[in-house]
């Protein structure tokens, strides 16, 4: 078994105060409904037919206007993968070689402690050094490293 990182999306259902001119909208759209169910003369009903046509087509247009809004945000997180892949690709070598300079030092034994930080802290404390990033976050003994291995070229 192996870690991978997955990106999901999540889907909340909260409560939300309905708009004024929305509820107006519902209550419009049932009234005509019930006027086009009602026994009533022609011209009635093509009257609820094409209230009930107006209604909808402003729902279909909300819906768009909400589908393409939902889009531009994803395009713009795809342009942003986009950039950060070509950055990764133009910085290939340097990426490999620090990577490849991390896995020697680490078999030298020249590592940091796994409970040293590794971002320093946006606000430390100047008095203390704690979270400014230079001073681990938790006490650590000197002699905590494993002894350098050695390496066989």
């Amino acid at each position: 078994m192996r870690r991978k990182s997955v990106i999901r999306s999540v889907v909340e259902d909260v409560w939300e105060e309905i708009p004024a001119e929305e509820l107006k909208q519902t209550q419009d759209f049932l009234k005509a409904t019930q006027t086009l169910r009602a026994p009533k003369d022609d011209v009635v009903r093509k009257s609820a037919e094409s209230e009930i046509h107006e209604i909808l087509v402003n729902i279909y247009d909300q819906d768009t206007t909400k589908r393409e809004k939902e889009l531009a945000s994803i395009e713009e997180r795809v342009t942003l993968l986009r950039s950060q892949l070509e950055k990764r690709k133009t910085s290939k070598q340097e990426i490999i070689s620090l990577r490849l300079k991390t896995i020697i030092y680490r078999a030298d034994g020249l590592e940091f402690p796994e409970n040293a930080p590794m971002t320093p802290d946006p606000e430390p404390d100047f008095e203390t050094g704690a979270g400014s990033g230079l001073v681990p976050s938790l006490p650590f003994v000197p002699n905590d490293f494993p002894p350098p291995r050695p390496r066989s070229f």
